[in-house]
């Protein structure tokens, strides 16, 4: 009887025992390879959010030079289109010796000129107005939006007679302006052109 007590006295051991060792699925441990592995799909799945989030970011800001190029180069262009449009065709000339661009006289009947020129120390281009030449330029398109190919002017029609030449004086403009990001990434380069018909 000795033992049978003692059996049961064991068995009711083992059985509190048992309660307080709990296993390891019902304690909601993990074992050290489950770890490992949740790890690592968080850590890819860190990485693509974070992929997709730098992706994301380049094309804003590709979209924002993209925009700066456009309003510079819309600016300029609308500039030079606007005064010719009311010069006078008759004086309508390209710069000759080497200069690219266009001199003409203005409605205000001003000398105006304007000029594809290289900065010294970006090397890209730039666009200078100038009023009875000789005077001091203005610059048309922003320092950060050089103009990469020489500016064209194309003139067309440039002897208007209403009586012999039956062709409406046109002159067209066409270049290319470029945007470089301050860290070299991202080149946006954009092809301008229109034609500016007078009178």
């Amino acid at each position: 009887m000795k033992n049978f007590k003692f059996s049961i006295s064991n068995f009711q051991n083992r059985k509190r025992l048992a309660r307080l060792c709990l296993s390891k699925a019902e304690l909601g441990w993990f074992t050290l390879f489950e770890t490992l592995v949740a790890v690592g799909i968080f850590s890819v799945t860190v990485f693509v959010i974070l992929g997709a989030f730098l992706a994301m970011l380049q094309a804003q800001r590709k979209a924002v030079f993209i925009r700066q190029v456009h309003d510079n180069a819309r600016f300029a262009l609308e500039r030079m289109a606007r005064e010719i449009r009311t010069a006078d065709p008759t004086t309508l000339t390209k710069l000759t010796g080497g200069r690219k661009g266009i001199t003409f006289v203005n409605a205000r009947t001003n000398q105006v000129e304007y000029e594809y020129l290289i900065e010294p120390l970006t090397g890209g281009g730039r666009i200078d107005r100038y009023t009875n030449i000789g005077g001091a330029g203005c610059v048309l398109n922003g320092g950060n939006c050089p103009v990469t190919d020489p500016i064209s002017f194309t003139i067309e029609g440039a002897d208007f007679n209403e009586n012999a030449c039956p062709t409406q004086p046109c002159v067209r403009i066409a270049f290319k302006a470029t945007v470089i990001d301050p860290r070299g990434r991202v080149t946006t380069t954009l092809d301008v052109q229109t034609t500016v018909s007078l009178f």
